[in-house]
């Protein structure tokens, strides 16, 4: 999909109840986005990432340090 690092952003920081979220093959997101999603969606138990290009290892680590219980595909 073509959703961008501010959409994903508004998302987070409006949806801070978020348990699931599923951005697979969103391209066009980056570690920026997903590092928000951490930082403002506690509740998240899953988040799928597959298909995401512009994600490193290290946002995704990122990911996993914030929200330690959360699995993520």
């Amino acid at each position: 999909t073509q959703l961008t690092d501010g959409a994903i952003q508004t998302i987070a920081q409006l949806c801070k109840r978020l348990a699931y979220l599923d951005l697979s093959y969103c391209t066009q997101i980056t570690d920026d986005a997903i590092q928000t999603v951490a930082e403002e969606c506690t509740a998240l138990t899953t988040l799928y990432l597959s298909g995401c290009d512009k994600l490193s290892a290290m946002g995704i680590v990122k990911v996993e340090k914030l929200l330690p219980g959360t699995r993520v595909y």
